[in-house]
């Protein structure tokens, strides 16, 4: 069995940089799905943009929320989906 303290290291390190995800919000009774680019800061993910933009209120409203990172490693590619409950941080 791997080290799951390792296994974390190696997902985290496809956060580093600004990654592209898409990211699922729900819009009354449909979804929505739009990329975004992520911040990686002290462990904690992030998503910049307008407090009008649609997505902020969608979250406002229902803060479950979902993303998923394609990845590529070599000759492997793959994906990381991520359940969530977002929240807003204002400036």
């Amino acid at each position: 069995m791997k080290d799951k303290t390792v296994e974390l290291r190696k997902i985290w390190s496809y956060f580093n940089g600004e990654p592209h995800v898409f990211l699922a919000t729900a819009d009354s009774d449909q979804p929505r799905v739009r990329p975004v680019t992520l911040v990686h800061l002290r462990e904690k993910l992030y998503v910049t943009t307008g407090s009008d933009n649609a997505k902020v209120r969608q979250i406002e409203e229902n803060p479950k929320t979902e993303f998923c990172l394609l990845f590529e490693e070599g000759e492997r590619k793959g994906t990381i989906r991520t359940e969530c409950i977002a929240r807003i941080v204002k400036d």
